[in-house]
């Protein structure tokens, strides 16, 4: 008889605090969640996300997240949105009709609204269909019970769109698709501070320079409707623009241009293991895209641009560092504008070396750079993302990664430095001298302006007359205001040159002074050797003579001595 005895065959259980663990629990904050809720949204073809925040000073807001994409057939809302960590994205790389890189791959983002609220209403409609799918959850169910998961059920129903507030968004035509997720019992206080930060944060999801123009997110607040503002012009103002590519047989290539300057510097393109030392000798992280705006604040671009510092200033702090972006959409937390996610401890390499772009050594700090490293699921599958969608797995593709993107921007730190240096100081003096005298100029002018303008209202005694010309004085006032701000830079500008020419001149008269003491020494040396030399010379004539006449003979061996 055997001493092991079959009893059978036992499968994993899994509580029903799962979801719970896997959402609420492995999700930092609601930001993140509703981050998720948008890349759905995005896979599932939507052009257009809509967020509205609806009874906020009630005892029972609300939030509805809604979009225009295919929607979910009840075969697909039951087999794939309700089975946690499905594989169907997997399996499916590409969406249905846009054959956009789908974003999700875990299946766990939708767990995230347990995160954000107590109750879920779920609608959703394809284009095939004539009625409504309506999904009810309670995330309550979930929180102390202790019996299987899928013992715990769902409330499913079929309505017709009629039924359903119509707001001409969604669910408003026969052939209309989309699907709207009704948030109840809200578990955060959605005030200005948190939707502020819920907007810095969808502003910063997808792209600004990534091509993707087919995809919109609005945020309502009451009968107030804003499209999150596209980022892109702000670029223009850009010194230097840096373009690099680590190709999939590991060659890197990078350019960088100026249109400010106009002038152009091409990387000479290297294989992985000539160009990164110290690593392996391929690269494991895939093909990467890197670009990179170099926007140092200059008021005179930013004023042919139409932008005030405030807009500079603003655009930066939303917008500053090194991003990465997976198939278009941001990896959180790399490169937050906050300097949380200074991968690349570009801050860090500042400090050491808080020189001058033209001064050696110089490096760039992130809030001057705003950069995107472009990955995809497709052939990066080395980068990995980590569970809770807030990051990629640190291991070895992950350094290689930031290896390629710190050996670029050394690239750029360079050849930006050397051009610097190449740029003639008296050029650039007598440009700044010429722009603050023009800017002082129109400074007086606009004041001598106003001042007319105050003249002219004292002898008026019409309300109406004065009315326009206090609206006209303010204008002036407000033109005066940004010229002395101008003005003020400019002469900052021109006073940093004047002590870059100062630091300059006092190090040549340092040298010039140093030479010229050299200079003293040597003649002073010289002179005393020149005495020495003609006394040694004197000694030697009178040697030879007396030698020659037969002197030393008197003394028996002194040739032997002297010679």
């Amino acid at each position: 008889m055997s001493d092991k005895e079959l009893i059978g065959a036992f499968p994993f259980e899994i509580d029903v605090r799962v979801p719970i663990q896997l959402g609420r629990e492995s999700i930092s904050n609601s930001v993140v969640a509703f981050s998720e809720l948008v890349k759905n949204s995005y896979d599932a073809d939507a052009e257009q996300v809509l967020i509205k925040f609806q009874e906020m000073d009630s005892a029972s807001p609300v939030i509805v997240i809604e979009d225009n994409g295919s929607g979910m057939s009840q075969d697909t809302l039951l087999q794939s949105w309700l089975l946690i960590g499905t594989r169907k994205k997997q399996s499916n790389k590409v969406s249905g009709e846009k054959k956009r890189a789908v974003t999700g791959e875990k299946g766990l983002g939708r767990l995230g609204i347990d995160r954000l609220c107590k109750k879920l209403i779920l609608q959703t409609k394809t284009e095939k269909m004539d009625e409504l799918l309506e999904l009810h959850v309670e995330w309550a169910h979930y929180e102390g019970a202790s019996h299987s998961l899928s013992d715990i059920k769902h409330e499913l129903y079929r309505i017709k769109p009629e039924s359903v507030y119509n707001d001409k968004f969604l669910f408003c035509g026969v052939k209309s698709s989309g699907t709207r997720a009704i948030l109840e019992g809200l578990k955060d206080t959605w005030d200005e501070e948190l939707i502020d930060a819920l907007n810095s944060e969808l502003s910063l999801l997808v792209s600004p320079f990534s091509g993707v123009n087919d995809f919109k997110i609005k945020i309502q607040q009451g009968e107030n409707s804003q499209l999150l503002a596209e980022s892109d012009a702000m670029l223009n103002a850009a010194h230097w623009v840096l373009d690099a590519e680590l190709d999939e047989n590991g060659l890197a290539k990078a350019s960088m241009h100026s249109e400010l300057y106009g002038e152009t510097v091409e990387m000479k393109p290297a294989l992985w293991a000539d160009w990164i030392k110290n690593r392996a000798d391929s690269s494991r992280c895939g093909p990467v895209k890197f670009k990179m705006y170099y926007i140092p604040q200059s008021m005179d671009i930013l004023k042919s641009l139409s932008f005030a510092k405030k807009d500079y200033r603003d655009f930066m702090d939303r917008n500053q560092g090194v991003r990465i972006y997976r198939d278009h959409f941001r990896v959180k937390p790399y490169g937050d504008p906050t300097g949380k996610g200074d991968w690349l401890d570009l801050a860090l390499r500042a400090v050491s070396s808080p020189g001058g772009i033209a001064q050696g050594g110089w490096r760039v700090g992130p809030n001057q750079v705003v950069g995107a490293v472009f990955i995809s699921h497709s052939k990066n599958r080395g980068l990995e993302d980590q569970t809770n969608r807030e990051g990629l797995l640190e291991g070895p593709a992950f350094y290689d990664l930031r290896a390629a993107v710190l050996k670029f921007i050394q690239f750029f730190e360079v050849e930006a430095h050397k051009f610097a240096k190449r740029r003639k100081p008296e050029d650039q003096k007598a440009e700044l001298k010429a722009k603050v005298s023009d800017s002082t100029y129109r400074t007086k002018q606009i004041l001598d302006e106003a001042a007319r303008l105050k003249v002219a209202m004292e002898q008026m005694s019409s309300a109406d007359e004065r009315k326009q010309v206090v609206q006209d004085l303010g204008n002036k006032l407000d033109e005066a205001s940004k010229a002395l701000e101008e003005t003020v830079q400019r002469t900052n500008d021109y006073e940093e040159i004047l002590e870059q020419e100062y630091v300059a001149l006092d190090d040549e008269k340092n040298t010039l002074a140093n030479l010229a003491s050299l200079g003293i020494l040597t003649v002073a040396f010289s002179h005393e050797a020149l005495e020495h030399c003609n006394l040694a010379a004197t000694n030697a004539g009178w040697l030879q003579r007396n030698y020659n006449e037969g002197y030393f003979e008197l003394l028996s061996g002194s040739k032997e001595r002297f010679l």
